[in-house]
């Protein structure tokens, strides 16, 4: 059974519930408003009850705790920052296996990358919860050491994995706006019948902490079947073979649409355009979210599979963005940086060395399934890429672990050498 107070602490430490108040005018100060005076009069009016209608309650009011400073922050730091890194060493990472494995041969190169991402995709994901316990029974350094080495190795097999379907694809299909179009639209209709559809957004619009460390291995698999080692390594299978193929299907299809669309013969302006569309569209998703969350909690009282279209919808505006962030940045790297193994290197390298400092290493590789109208109350709209709050909230889960230990050790102290009390005519002075 799960542990009910380790929940309720990882609650209280949510990066949605920080202590900020709601800035004045918000829903949470009128309809605290509304019930104070209900309190007082000893009754609500006829006039105060129309109103708290029109008010979300409390528990709805979108994210109103996080400020209006942090909010931005966060998105800063998603979309200048973290977004381009990942961007970075996706691009570089991808160009390496093209220098040494089989170059001259596009299609024999790969199979072999499919060959050791789709295995060692598997193995991570049947092996998850050994990984976990090994590394939780160590040292804080051998399990920082054991966490970034896995996310480096997780990383090559993302990206092998990937590097293997859109290659064959490109070989085997050819690269033209009927087969983008067909192929995104196929894609996305299985990822919503299997209720996974959310997995397509990536970096940054969402992104992945590498902290706590007993969910730094959590792969999840999309029947999240938990015991029976044959159904646990069929699930996996499943997964690995069927979902993440999928998904990697509708990335490819939306980028050859804007390959084929967006000026093709001008790679750096295409580049630009595709920033454009990222960054544009992510404003609007950010200016709009208090709104749209409201909206969604309306749908979802009227019907559930209404909530689910819409949030669907969200999540593809999602996936466009990260699509053409991704693009951007990787068109305009393709047309004005050499194309070196030495470049290639030295960018991976220092990519994920600044990931991995961040704590955000395991944002790099797409990890399993993300489940549809799973979260309620709104929460199905909103993809976590609030960096910079938790990093407020481990900075300050350590600081109250470095109050707690010194209070502990005197208490220890006290309860080994106690100290007899005396009264004042006691006191031999």
């Amino acid at each position: 059974m799960p542990d009910k107070s380790k929940e309720s602490s990882l609650d209280e430490l949510s990066p949605l519930k920080a202590p900020d108040p709601a800035p004045q005018g918000s829903s949470t100060h009128l309809y605290d408003a509304v019930t104070e005076k209900s309190q007082k009069d000893g009754g609500i009016s006829e006039d105060d009850s129309a109103l708290e209608k029109l008010i979300p309650h409390k528990e709805d009011v979108p994210h109103s705790d996080i400020s209006l400073s942090h909010r931005i922050l966060n998105f800063a730091l998603a979309y200048f920052w973290l977004g381009p890194l990942v961007t970075v060493y996706w691009c570089n990472s991808w160009h390496i296996p093209e220098n040494y494995l089989f170059p001259p041969d596009p299609v024999a190169s790969s199979w072999i990358s499919g060959a050791v991402g789709y295995s060692i995709y598997f193995l991570a994901t049947f092996l998850q919860d050994n990984l976990r316990d090994f590394t939780v029974r160590q040292n804080i350094v051998v399990q920082c050491f054991v966490a970034q080495v896995y996310s480096y190795v997780m990383c090559w097999a993302c990206i092998n994995q990937w590097r293997c379907v859109w290659v064959l694809l490109d070989e085997y299909t050819g690269i033209y706006l009927l087969n983008a179009v067909v192929s995104c639209l196929l894609a996305s209709m299985i990822m919503v019948i299997l209720r996974v559809h959310r997995t397509t957004a990536s970096t940054p619009s969402t992104i992945r902490m590498d902290f706590p460390v007993e969910n730094h291995f959590t792969i999840p698999t999309l029947f999240e079947v938990s015991t029976g080692q044959y159904a646990k390594a069929a699930d996996a299978l499943f997964t690995v073979l069927v979902v993440d193929t999928v998904g990697i299907i509708l990335w490819r299809g939306l980028w050859e649409i804007m390959d084929v669309t967006l000026t093709p013969d001008q790679k750096g302006e295409s580049g630009a355009w595709s920033l454009v569309i990222s960054y544009s569209v992510a404003v609007i998703l950010f200016l709009t979210h208090d709104c749209v969350k409201i909206l969604s909690i309306y749908l979802e009282d009227k019907h559930w599979a209404v909530s689910l279209v819409f949030e669907d919808f969200i999540t593809v505006l999602n996936t466009i963005v990260s699509v053409n962030h991704w693009r951007g940045y990787w068109v305009l790297m393709d047309a004005y940086l050499p194309y070196k193994p030495a470049s290639h290197w030295l960018c991976h390298i220092t990519s994920f060395v600044l990931l991995a400092l961040g704590m955000t290493a395991t944002s790099i590789p797409v990890l399993g399934c993300v489940f549809d109208n799973r979260l309620k109350r709104g929460e199905g709209i909103v993809f976590d890429n609030f960096y910079f709050t938790h990093l407020q909230t481990l900075w300050a889960t350590w600081k109250s672990k470095r109050q707690i230990a010194p209070s502990t050790e005197e208490t220890d102290a006290a309860a080994a050498f106690p100290v007899a009390k005396t009264t004042e005519s006691e006191t031999p002075y």
